[in-house]
């Protein structure tokens, strides 16, 4: 019990320490990281291998973010489509996570994702709903960007709605992704404070990127630690989903930033 614990909180540590050097560009050591968790797996009991190939689809994934981003940049886009795209692409992981663990029967509920003996075919209607749900802000995303719509809303409301579609929608990739998966998969590697306290850290890693000060990083430790006990208490994902998306645009509304035209 304590040698499986012990490997629950190194795959933590491990997966902390290659956000870190992904995201601040140390992609010499990460890439060595990465292929050794890779040979790792022969060597793992199953639920060890889930969370490995889990790890290396979000990072994948992730790469592929940053290349079609840079891809997309090449093309006289405005700002305004490269940030709702740059909203797309934060799918590509998210899918390719969800896509590894239904693989190993892994269903998703209201909480988080839990395995089950049902027979992959039976998808759930809570991702189905949920897609519909995202399709339906894409779209009126899009539609506000047709200039023969633009013309008949004023500048400012048009803006102050993308602004919070935008919100809405990277809350609810930030929030399926680490506390809906992430946030699962950690406690049942470890335990609920050890879990708690790893996702906050790596949301918050991940979350700050592009680099921010120091105090902006704590700043995401204690919402990702606050999302996780709100996802906890609740026993749902959604109510911490809304949190998140008020702060997101609340920190717009703060920062005075205005999505470019």
């Amino acid at each position: 019990m304590k040698q499986k614990k012990f490997l629950g909180i190194f795959i933590c540590i491990l997966f902390t320490v290659m956000t870190f050097l992904f995201t601040r560009g140390f992609y010499s050591q990460f890439f060595i990281l990465l292929m050794s968790s890779f040979l790792s797996i022969p060597f793992l009991n199953e639920e060890k291998r889930i969370v490995i190939w889990m790890m290396i689809s979000f990072f994948l994934g992730n790469l592929a973010v940053g290349y079609i981003s840079r891809f997309l940049e090449t093309f006289r886009i405005s700002p305004m489509m490269l940030v709702i795209a740059d909203q797309l692409l934060l799918f590509l992981p998210l899918f390719m996570v969800i896509y590894v663990l239904k693989q190993f029967h892994y269903k998703m509920n209201s909480y988080g994702y839990k395995r089950t003996l049902k027979k992959r075919e039976q998808s759930s209607l809570l991702v189905n709903r949920l897609i519909l749900a995202c399709l339906l802000f894409i779209t009126l995303l899009f539609i506000l960007y047709i200039p023969h719509i633009t013309t008949k809303i004023s500048t400012v409301w048009c803006t102050f709605i993308i602004t919070i579609l935008v919100s809405i929608l990277y809350a609810f990739v930030q929030e399926v992704l680490w506390r809906g998966i992430f946030l699962s998969i950690f406690i049942q590697l470890t335990n609920k404070l050890t879990g708690v306290i790893v996702a906050s850290i790596v949301f918050a890693i991940n979350t700050t990127m592009f680099g921010t000060s120091m105090k902006m990083t704590f700043f995401f430790v204690f919402l990702g630690f606050l999302f996780s006990i709100v996802t906890m208490k609740t026993r749902n994902i959604f109510p911490s989903m809304i949190l998140h998306a008020l702060i997101v645009f609340l920190l717009f509304i703060h920062a005075n930033i205005i999505l470019p035209q």
